[in-house]
């Protein structure tokens, strides 16, 4: 359920099966500094803390050097698959960080408040961006090509310094408060998206001046957009999917006119409000 390792003072916990329980909550692992998956064993270097799973792979825990910059592909001849909870939160000294293709997770926390890094490719395998991943940091954010991204999880690039941003076709999710105050100016969603969600608040005080709403798109949070007085170039595309704009969706932006096609079937209090 939420919160069930609330106030356990960052436990860490290893869960023996591949995935994660059926029908954990959103909030579950609040309080804990990370999980891991099929894991076997647990070793702590003087530079690394990580978790071995039975497949070889390791999830990385955390980094307690000094490194200006660094590769993460393999570590102590383990292979890199997961970046895990608050591995380099905080660090103020890595400038550069090169991931391997062989990441397949961010996790919640992994980048947060890192001040002194230039940028950061999120390799084509990667298929989540967790909880305030690089919230409150320098690292300009840019995609492999083909990426398999699913899911930009919830302030994932709050308070970001990426000023441009190509949502991969892949991703499905845009979580809440996703780009919350984040420097992004530019941002380019495709027509062959397969975008499904845009959680709220995700684009607040962001200085977007256009956005392109998929024919996959179902659901629009409420506040989404709200008060991005530079957004002033909405556009719907039609198609079979319904969509859902929330309250408050578009409430104080810049639009002058928006043509709402026959898919929409639910615009909230104050949507479009001024």
């Amino acid at each position: 359920g939420e919160s069930a390792f609330s106030g356990t003072n960052n436990m860490k916990v290893y869960f023996a099966g591949a995935e994660l329980p059926a029908n954990v909550q959103f909030g579950w692992d609040n309080g804990i500094s990370g999980y891991f998956l099929d894991a076997v064993d647990y070793i702590i270097t003087d530079e690394w803390e990580y978790a071995v799973s039975a497949s070889g792979t390791i999830s990385l825990a955390d980094y307690k050097g000094d490194a200006a910059e660094l590769t993460i592909d393999t570590v102590d001849g383990y292979t890199v698959a997961k970046i895990g909870v608050r591995c380099f939160a905080g660090n103020d000294t890595l400038t550069s960080i090169s991931l391997s293709d062989n990441i397949t997770e961010i996790g919640n926390y992994a980048f947060y408040d890192c001040n002194s890094l230039n940028s950061v490719r999120i390799p084509t395998a990667v298929t989540r961006i967790g909880r305030y991943s690089f919230a409150d940091s320098s690292a300009v954010i840019s995609f492999a090509d083909n990426s398999e991204l699913k899911v930009i999880d919830d302030y994932a690039f709050s308070e970001n310094a990426t000023t441009e941003m190509d949502i991969p076709d892949s991703v499905t999710e845009i979580g809440e408060g996703a780009f919350l105050n984040s420097e992004l100016s530019v941002l380019t969603i495709s027509d062959s998206s397969c975008l499904d969600s845009i959680g709220s608040e995700a684009f607040v005080g962001s200085s977007i001046d256009s956005v392109n709403l998929p024919e996959t798109l179902s659901h629009v949070g409420e506040g989404a957009f709200k008060n991005v007085m530079t957004l002033t170039d909405v556009t719907i595309a039609d198609g079979d999917t319904a969509l859902k704009l929330s309250n408050s969706a578009f409430e104080g932006c810049g639009i002058a006119e928006i043509t709402i096609p026959a898919r929409v079937y639910y615009i909230g209090e104050y949507t479009f409000s001024g």
